[in-house]
């Protein structure tokens, strides 16, 4: 989609000068009936031209010639009307068409990004839908140049993201294959404009194979480096190429200024890759950029108007570079601190253990504290040190007593075992009752009033870490289960009742009747929505801490309340659509 001409098909500023005013309004007249409108710097140039032309006939020429330069000037007003009309009409068309396609980027992008974001998302599962979302980003054509960047980035990470994920290696390793083979094939065009015979043609169609190169898709990783490379190494030799060609036929400031550019050309092509994750890559980064800041100041004085411009141009991307880096770095100290209060909470938890002398289950407790330390990123330098050392001499004062304590910790153990075989016969206990009241005919508050028994009983029974206490009470939370969802199948059939006789007293008032389908409708759709949004929600809650899983498990009954509680809302709506139906046959 492009709305200007082409120059080709337009008159340069010499033949514009040589045409007559008459010709002028009528050259313009034709380009305005094209389907594709001139640029407007070519409108301007028009503009000034027919200002000249009719000046010059008020000035100079006789009362024929004035005449007819008003007639023209008439004329020609009426035709800039037009061509303003046109030219918004292209404007609101091709603004309308932008909208539309970022909708179905956006919309694609998001859903695909939601698909990779679950648990269990694999690269075999997801294979077709990225290969949709690959052609529709190859076809859909042109998007609006202040989107488009964003979206580029954002499908480059969609796109290294999905070849991450584990699974469909012969899949990838086809992907892979495919796309250096035609990456090479573009290599062999693009090396071919080294020796073309114009390094401005040269530069043009390169910039056309560039954005085909984008467009391919990832490369093996041991294939990346060589062929990212080669197509660094001849872009860079075509533009240089390019610029010498410049060098040799301008002004030596044009020559800085084009010097210059090619220096925030690269700069920006440089930051416009993925940002780096680690410290050392950032300060990688930092040594490149200061380099480009080097090479700039090297560069000489390019000329009144054009060294604002350029610094400009230069500063913008500095200023890109800067803020990506002081935001990494805000987030990384925020990063720190939270690690820092997590460890914090585990020296806590280790300094509560040192003096256990429930041997078995604390081994296995510092064990676990071990493991979630591991996974707890780094600190502030200044308290990395002493923390480990604090957490670590915890550790070491229990096993310096459980090394000593060999006879003591027997019999104990012997005494834990006996302790727990009890425990686990009493919560035996709970459970046959929770299986034999399964049997039962009790209903409603007779059942409730059982069940909450059971449940105090259970409560008093101490909770057990071990394999067998672990699986008893996974089998008690699943008989709780069968028994709430009884209690409220229960309830909901009761609640049902209800709200059938309450339909069946308004049957004859349709107004009141839409009304309450619409709000059900609305209920049902916003409880769904909810529920995505709290699903979406769960990526962002970090359980490394004690604070982290009581917060997932609030989460997680509140999903479980709001799922029953749009289950009520349907079976409400299948209800009244079904009551109406009868109503309205009989």
């Amino acid at each position: 989609m492009n709305p200007i001409m082409e120059e080709d098909k337009l008159m340069d500023s010499q033949k514009l000068k040589a045409l007559s005013l008459n010709q002028l309004v009528d050259y313009f007249a034709e380009v305005i009936q094209e389907e594709n409108l001139p640029a407007s710097k070519h409108i301007d140039a028009i503009k000034q031209s027919f200002v000249r032309k009719y000046t010059y006939a008020k000035e100079k020429g006789n009362s024929e010639e004035q005449e007819m330069a008003d007639l023209q000037q008439g004329r020609f007003h009426d035709l800039l009307g037009r061509y303003e009309e046109l030219s918004k009409k292209l404007f609101e068309e091709r603004q309308a068409l932008f909208a539309e396609r970022k909708a179905q980027v956006e919309d694609a992008m998001s859903k695909f990004d939601f698909s990779l974001s679950k648990v269990d998302a694999s690269f075999e599962q997801l294979y077709d839908s990225y290969n949709e979302l690959n052609e529709l980003w190859k076809t859909i054509g042109e998007l609006d140049p202040k989107d488009y960047s964003a979206f580029q980035k954002y499908f480059d990470g969609l796109r290294t993201k999905f070849y991450e994920l584990e699974g469909g290696e012969e899949l990838k390793a086809k992907d892979f294959s495919a796309n250096k083979e035609e990456k090479e094939k573009l290599l062999q065009e693009i090396e071919k404009l080294v020796e073309h015979s114009s390094p401005k043609e040269a530069v043009a169609e390169l910039n056309l194979l560039i954005k085909q190169w984008h467009y391919v898709g990832l490369v093996a990783p041991e294939d990346k480096l060589e062929i990212q490379g080669k197509f660094k190494e001849l872009c860079y030799t075509i533009n240089k190429r390019h610029q010498d060609f410049h060098i040799e036929r301008i002004s030596s400031e044009d020559v800085n200024y084009n010097l210059k550019v090619d220096v925030c050309f690269r700069l920006e092509e440089l930051l416009a890759g993925e940002m780096p994750k680690s410290n050392k890559a950032w300060q990688e980064l930092f040594e490149q950029v200061k380099g480009f800041g080097k090479e700039y100041k090297e560069i000489g004085y390019s000329g009144r108007g054009k060294e604002r411009e350029v610094y400009q141009r230069f500063k913008a991307a500095n200023d890109v570079f800067f803020q990506r880096r002081s935001e990494h770095l805000a987030e990384a100290n925020a990063q720190r601190e939270e690690n820092l209060r997590l460890k914090r909470e585990l020296v806590e938890e280790a300094k509560s253990l040192r003096d256990s002398e429930d041997w078995e289950e604390t081994v296995s407790a510092y064990k676990e504290l071990r493991e979630r330390w591991k996974k707890i990123g780094v600190v502030p330098r200044k308290y990395s040190d002493s923390i480990w050392e604090e957490f670590n001499g915890h550790c070491n004062h229990f096993f310096e007593r459980l090394k000593k304590d060999g006879p003591r910790r027997q019999a104990h153990k012997e005494r834990t075992a006996e302790r727990r075989a009890k425990i686990l016969a009493s919560k035996q206990l709970v459970i046959d009752a929770f299986e034999a009241l399964k049997d039962t005919e009790l209903e409603g508050h007779q059942l409730q009033e059982k069940v909450k028994e059971l449940t105090e009983q259970w409560r008093k029974t101490e909770y057990l870490k071990t394999p067998e206490g672990v699986a008893i009470f996974e089998r008690y939370k699943e008989l709780q289960d069968y028994f709430f969802e009884k209690q409220q199948s229960l309830k909901l059939g009761g609640r049902l009742e209800k709200y059938e006789a309450k339909i069946r007293k308004i049957l004859d008032n349709k107004e009141a009747l839409d009304k309450e389908s619409k709000l059900l409708r609305f209920l049902s759709q916003k409880m769904e929505a909810d529920l995505l949004n709290m699903k979406h929600n769960q990526n962002f809650v970090s359980t490394s801490s004690k604070a982290g899983e009581k917060l997932m498990a609030q989460i997680h009954k509140k999903e479980k309340d709001l799922r029953n509680e749009l289950d009520f809302v349907n079976e409400r709506l299948t209800l009244l659509k079904k009551l109406r139906a009868e109503h309205k046959k009989a």
